[in-house]
């Protein structure tokens, strides 16, 4: 057979095999067409479950920060809310009551009050309210009367009990304060504006006392302001006088943080620190500071005792004991005043 024959024989015979490897490539088996469905099937559902989560996730994330947020947004308001409120120090809230006692001079304690307060904390609403008794107040001594400021003669603790007994609320806390440091204190004022409703004349040479105010609008200094407190020369004799103390106690917050008073609070404290006889422990800088604070922010509820003067003028009788107590109970420990 010819050489050349035979060579176009053989190429015919590659090119059939060939061929036929070609068409068994191109046919693959059903399993491995399977195995790449499954594996596109399983990222498919892989990439789905992954954005389930990251949904999922995204929701979860989402709650916890606006749950955080609203957290936020409630302690904020509390904190600006508590924050607003004036705080009395803890010791002030175990304190229900302080007599407040005024005398002529501290070289003679045992002399009759000249003036007398019950101030009150309401723990409630953190108001400050103030009883005024009227110092010729009659109370029952040795089957007749006295003023219940001449019990003063006799030392502080009767006068606590006589006061407790006149109340039926029980006082252990006091504070007396003389003239010359009532005058030290109202100097840190630098003046005080009141109307004096009459002129006010009074001559005590013995006691050392001499008054002399004009009727009418005011700029008072503070010996003449610690004259209009202390004038009671007139028809209502002390009763007059415990209204100009309320008309004063009740100027008194705008005062208080007047830029003549602030500037003076550092001597105000010292004063208070070094002069004033009590037996509390609450007239500290910072409790003071607290104090101020709330009488900033709490208008002053004053009252005067209830009662009536006596046929001769000369005592204010109180009234009967429930009128009392019913008084105190809305003075000292109901919000609606």
């Amino acid at each position: 057979m010819p050489k050349t024959l035979i060579m176009a024989n053989n190429k015919r015979r590659v090119s059939a095999v060939d061929k036929k490897v070609v068409r068994k490539q191109r046919r693959p088996k059903l399993w491995r067409i399977i195995l790449f469905l499954c594996l596109i099937g399983g990222l498919c559902w892989g990439i789905i479950r992954a954005g389930m989560w990251l949904y999922d996730s995204s929701i979860s994330l989402y709650a916890s920060a606006e749950k955080a947020y609203t957290q936020y947004q409630n302690t904020h308001a509390a904190n600006a809310q508590t924050s607003a409120t004036p705080k009395i120090p803890l010791a002030y809230k175990q304190l229900d009551n302080i007599l407040f006692i005024g005398i002529k001079d501290y070289n003679n304690l045992n002399d009759n009050a000249s003036t007398m307060f019950l101030f009150n904390i309401n723990h409630n609403d953190n108001s400050i309210s103030i009883l005024q008794i009227p110092v010729n107040t009659a109370i029952s001594a040795n089957k007749s009367y006295m003023a219940i400021g001449d019990v003063q003669k006799t030392g502080i603790a009767n006068t606590m009990q006589a006061v407790s007994k006149l109340l039926g609320i029980n006082i252990t806390q006091y504070i007396i304060m003389d003239e010359s440091t009532l005058l030290q204190l109202l100097a840190g004022f630098n003046g005080f504006d009141l109307y004096v409703p009459t002129d006010m004349n009074y001559e005590d040479i013995p006691g050392n006392t001499s008054i002399h105010l004009k009727q009418g609008y005011q700029h008072l200094n503070s010996k003449q302001l610690l004259e209009y407190l202390q004038y009671r020369s007139d028809d209502l004799n002390d009763i007059s006088k415990a209204e100009r103390q309320k008309d004063f106690l009740q100027k008194l917050p705008d005062y208080v943080y007047s830029s003549d008073f602030l500037f003076n609070i550092p001597s105000t404290i010292s004063i208070i620190n070094k002069s004033l006889i009590t037996n509390t422990d609450l007239l500290s800088p910072g409790n003071i500071k607290n104090y101020l604070w709330a009488i900033n922010k709490n208008s002053l509820t004053i009252k005067i005792l209830p009662g009536h003067f006596s046929a001769d003028g000369h005592y204010w009788l109180p009234a009967p004991a429930d009128t009392i107590n019913a008084a105190i109970n809305k003075l000292f420990f109901i919000n609606d005043k």
